[in-house]
């Protein structure tokens, strides 16, 4: 065996990312979660919540392909962010109960910390040179859901 094989990173596939994953569910609960509400929110609002998640969805993909990944994780966490101030409207509008908009915001809070932790990862290696633009972030590395929840309970 080669010894450049064993210096090589593994990829990891953008479906096996823990921050995927995480969005990929939101947008999945989504088409559950609102259920109930009145006509008009639920095709105004709650389809461009959808629309937005699976933007982040997309933007995690582009970002875990391409060498210079700043652009697309800054767009995840845009769309992430139109997604938060959407489920807010819903809650202060009373379509949705409080234990729903806690669950949701948890979940969103979760993808939101991973996606900054991304980002701030890159941009210290984008500012380097060609070679560590290259470099796929370490996700062994990064906490998983669980740990997430309990860093944000210490807060």
């Amino acid at each position: 065996m080669d010894n450049s094989d064993n210096n090589k990173k593994k990829i990891i596939l953008y479906d096996q990312l823990p921050v995927f994953k995480l969005a990929y569910d939101l947008h999945l609960s989504f088409f559950t979660a609102f259920e109930n509400l009145s006509r008009d929110y639920k095709y105004a609002i709650c389809e461009e919540m959808k629309k937005s998640m699976k933007e982040v969805c997309v933007n995690i993909f582009r970002a875990n392909v391409r060498p210079v990944k700043g652009t697309s994780v800054a767009l995840a966490r845009e769309n992430l962010e139109m997604v938060r101030l959407d489920l807010r409207v819903l809650q202060d509008l009373k379509q949705i109960n409080t234990d729903k908009f806690v669950d949701l915001n948890i979940k969103l809070e979760g993808i939101s910390k991973q996606l900054a932790f991304w980002h701030r990862a890159v941009r210290q290696r984008e500012g380097g040179n060609a070679a560590e633009n290259a470099e796929m972030l370490d996700w062994a590395n990064i906490p998983d859901w669980a740990d997430w929840n309990q860093w944000t309970k210490n807060e």
